[in-house]
Formats: C-alpha cells, structure tokens, sequence
C-alpha cells in the first residue's frame, strides 16, 4: 500500500490537490449557478456534490496542462520548480494521461446536457488548455482565466434549466472580475522572476500602480452582482451579505506588501471566504425571492377561487 502511495504522490501535487483553495475557487461559481436554478430554494444536494467532484476534477486537469507547457518556465521559478513535471518526477505523457483522465466530468455532462447548453460546453475544453499560453503574449493572461475558470458557472445553469437567462450576462461579468482580482493578487508572488524569465502578468503591467485597478474590478463585481440580484428579484438580505463580501474583498487588496510572496498568497487564500459569502448571499436571495413568488401565487390561487364563486353565482 505505502508503495502505491508513494507512486501516486507525484499527481497528487500535480493535480494541486494538496492546495485545494484553486478548486474551491472553482466550484463556487458552480456552486452559485445550483442555486440560482433552484425551485423555491430548494438546492438540490446530490448537484452540488456532482459540481464538487467535477471541480475538483477539471481543476487538477487544468494544472496539469498548465505545467506541461509551462515545464521549462517553471525552472527557472523559484515557487515552481519543484513541481512534479518541471522536476522531472512525472513525465510529459504521464501529466496528459492525467490530464485526460480527470476531464472524464466533460463527456459525462455533455451525454446529459440538453442542446441549448451543448455548444458551450464545446468549447470548453479549448479554453482550459490554452490558457496557459496566454502569459506568452499578454499582460493579461488573468482575463483569460476569468473566462476558463468561471464557465462552471454558465455549464452548470444551462445544465440544470437548459435556457439561458438575460441574468447570466452581468453575473458572468461580476466573476470574471472577481477572478481578475484574485488571480492578479496571486501573480505578485512571482513577479521577481517573472519579469527575469519574461512572463507577463497584470502584476508585472500594473507594478504598485495596482490600486485603481484594483478598484474599478471591485466595483464592478459588487454592479454587476447587485444587478443579477435585482433581474432575479432578491431580496435585501441578498444586498447585506453583498456588502459585507465586497467589503472584504476591498481589505484583500488594501495596503497590500506586493513585495510579499507569504502576504500576497494569504490575501489570495481568503478569496475562500469571499465565495462562501456569496454562496451564502445567493441562497438568502433564492429564499426571498421564493416568498415574493409563494406569495403571487397565493394571490393567483384566491382569484381562480373567486372567479369560479363567479361563475357559479
């Protein structure tokens, strides 16, 4: 046993399951689209346990396609150079082989979905695989994780309803903000040999002139996410929660020692915090938003009542 133990420990790191908050940081988006396509608030649990696994599943696949092409880039990094293919402990074909196997949620999802969601889900695969290339031309490699990272959100609600909701559109927007800022949090512990090695990075681009991004981000999660709360018909309860995880998401950035890797990475690892918030924030506004509708339909249900009194007399 200690023998298989010891063989699989390698994937083990490569699929980064030993720092679970990257997979956290995908499933909450999924864990969002389960209750906003819930009836009356009633979140089904078995969803939210199959969004937990893929997660979990589809991040280790991302890892692992971002250490293949990245191989090289890593030894040169001093964060990353132990890592498993960058060392030498795994070999290229080992980490597709595992890559390929924990993208299995892909086709099983894609068996179940209906054809509205089909074509998203499509292009799913694309996208996670080539992210990684995106440090090699663009400061802003951050934007296009914004994108991979958060399709959890749009497969699992068109998986679960099969329609697609003028809502999506702004609570997308509020995630791939969400991410930019969490994400460039992250890239300042590497910055030193970034910019040795030459990869870009928002963290290289913006320097210490960080705060007004940082900023203009905030503020458009917390609009575009007041404003899915308001096409969606959420009560208040909704908003307080909101408030007081924008607030913390305002302290992540506030004052931070970019010339920190240790400071950076804790203020990274509290974005944990954040998505249980709003898991939070969204099922008190899925509940309030039940009431209003229990109560319209009380109302739809005495005027049947009465016109049948009506029709009787």
């Amino acid at each position: 046993m200690q023998r298989i133990l010891t063989k699989l420990e390698p994937y083990y790191r490569l699929g980064r399951f030993d720092k679970p908050i990257g997979s956290w940081l995908v499933y909450w988006p999924c864990s969002y689209a389960s209750v906003l396509a819930s009836s009356y608030g009633d979140v089904h649990l078995g969803w939210l346990a199959c969004a937990f696994a893929s997660s979990f599943m589809i991040r280790a696949a991302g890892c692992a396609a971002n250490d293949i092409w990245d191989r090289k880039i890593d030894r040169q990094v001093e964060r990353t150079k132990s890592r498993p293919i960058a060392s030498g402990e795994l070999s290229v074909l080992q980490g597709a082989g595992f890559c390929a196997f924990n993208l299995v949620p892909v086709p099983v999802i894609w068996s179940l979905m209906g054809v509205n969601g089909m074509p998203l889900l499509y292009s799913t695969i694309p996208v996670i695989l080539a992210y990684p290339l995106a440090k090699r031309f663009t400061h802003w490699p951050q934007a296009a994780l914004g994108v991979s990272i958060n399709y959890g959100f749009l497969v699992n609600y068109l998986f679960l309803t099969n329609t697609f909701e003028p809502f999506l559109i702004p609570m997308s927007a509020g995630l791939w903000c969400w991410t930019m800022i969490y994400d460039s949090i992250y890239a300042y512990q590497d910055i030193k040999d970034d910019k040795k090695v030459g990869v870009k990075s928002t963290a290289v681009l913006w320097g210490e002139d960080h705060e007004k991004y940082f900023k203009a981000l905030t503020l458009g999660m917390a609009g575009s996410y007041a404003l899915t709360g308001y096409m969606v018909g959420f009560g208040l309860p909704y908003y307080g929660v909101l408030m007081v995880a924008m607030s913390r998401v305002r302290r992540q950035w506030r004052n931070i020692d970019t010339g920190s890797p240790e400071d950076c990475l804790k203020r990274f690892k509290d974005s944990y915090y954040v998505g249980r918030m709003m898991f939070l924030a969204f099922l008190l506004g899925k509940l309030t938003q039940v009431n209003k509708e229990r109560e319209v339909s009380g109302e739809d249900r005495a005027l049947d009542i009465n016109r049948v009194k009506v029709e009787v007399e």
